[in-house]
């Protein structure tokens, strides 16, 4: 089943709120009433159309499957729903004067772990170190965001993106999740760039996010040019304008500019052509053990002599073998990140961490 998108009400849910449910068809409605009666709930008739129920936030998930697993597709998304808190209906949570369907609240649901993460700030950033290619000596950190849900369990980046973008969140989450990687990089004084995330798809403005990113540098002391603004250009759903106001807009601040997961397709390879930025990463496919595969191999080549030519610095992701690191090293990769060199931790480290990595460049698997 579909999940609809959000209302815009994204406060906390309520420990206990009065739900409604609208329901026109009374034969569905009488089959709702007996199913919340043989679940223990005492169901209150709010109008001819409407039944009420006192609920518990943490069983309405487990509340909404019940319901959508006894009723047809179509009679479940017929359902109109409206959830208040306890305090006599004047704290509005889903639906303030219209109701809802019943797929928002699921919604509503399960976005309460990401609502609770921005408010209680169940966030936290870890470095990886970003090596130069031939010396393995660290240049910088890429600043890697960490989330926790209510329980301390880590949710990784890519679900909270897309639950936040999902459920219209993601203007507040990528701007939180970017001063916070600042904020960290000041504290931490570690030596050279901190490569940090930032989501085209936000629709903060461009002079907004600019200045809120500025304004934190500042605070912390950071000069811009040690701050990478990292940028990603490839899939089906990039916003190539978006991308070039964002990278002029953090240019003219003095920021620098990576293009991230770049792949060796004509309309990423024309993105770092038309933008020219100070970095390119690339996706970390191409440089997985390119050594056995030969067709990796010449895909990997093209693009990074595309970007060599370019004038544009190349960055490879992931590198986990001293393979990995030694066929990039020589095909002209310039830096390097990956667990071979450091996994992400909380505080910099001004060498790389595995000991099975040498900065005399070489390495414990590859002698």
């Amino acid at each position: 089943m579909a999940i609809a998108p959000a209302p815009q009400q994204t406060g906390p849910l309520p420990d206990i709120g009065q739900l409604s449910f609208g329901v026109s068809d009374s034969r569905v409605r009488k089959r709702l009433v007996g199913m919340l009666q043989a679940m223990g709930y005492t169901v209150q008739t709010v109008d001819g159309n409407t039944i009420g129920i006192e609920v518990e936030s943490a069983s309405l998930e487990f509340l909404m499957d019940a319901i959508s697993s006894e009723l047809a597709a179509e009679e479940f998304a017929a359902i109109r729903v409206r959830l208040v808190s306890a305090d006599n209906g004047k704290s509005a949570v889903l639906s303030n004067s219209e109701m809802a369907t019943a797929e928002e609240l699921i919604a509503r649901v399960e976005s309460a772990w990401l609502v609770s993460l921005l408010r209680d700030g169940k966030l936290s950033t870890f470095f990886q170190p970003v090596v130069q290619m031939d010396s393995g000596a660290v240049v910088g950190y890429e600043c890697l965001l960490r989330a926790f849900d209510s329980l301390g369990h880590s949710v990784s980046p890519s679900r909270a993106f897309a639950s936040a973008s999902d459920l219209d969140l993601l203007p507040q989450l990528d701007r939180k999740a970017r001063r916070m990687a600042i904020t960290a990089a000041g504290k931490s004084k570690g030596e050279g760039i901190f490569f940090l995330n930032t989501h085209p798809q936000s629709s903060e403005s461009v002079a907004d996010a600019v200045r809120s990113t500025l304004d934190t540098a500042s605070e912390q002391g950071l000069s811009p040019d040690r701050i990478v603004l990292e940028l990603t250009g490839s899939g089906a759903n990039a916003d190539v304008n978006r991308i070039s106001e964002l990278c002029h807009g953090y240019r003219k601040a003095g920021f620098r500019i990576a293009l991230d997961d770049v792949e060796p397709g004509f309309r990423s390879l024309s993105l770092v052509a038309d933008l020219l930025p100070d970095f390119v990463k690339l996706d970390m496919r191409l440089t997985r053990r390119p050594s056995l595969d030969s067709l990796r191999q010449t895909v990997t080549r093209h693009v990074l002599d595309r970007v060599a030519k370019a004038g544009v610095s190349s960055v490879v992701k992931g590198i986990e073998t001293a393979d990995e690191w030694d066929w990039c090293r020589k095909h002209g990769a310039c830096y390097a990140q990956g667990l071979f060199f450091a996994a992400p931790l909380p505080a910099v480290s001004p060498e790389p961490t595995n000991p099975a990595f040498r900065v005399d460049g070489r390495s414990e698997a590859a002698v």
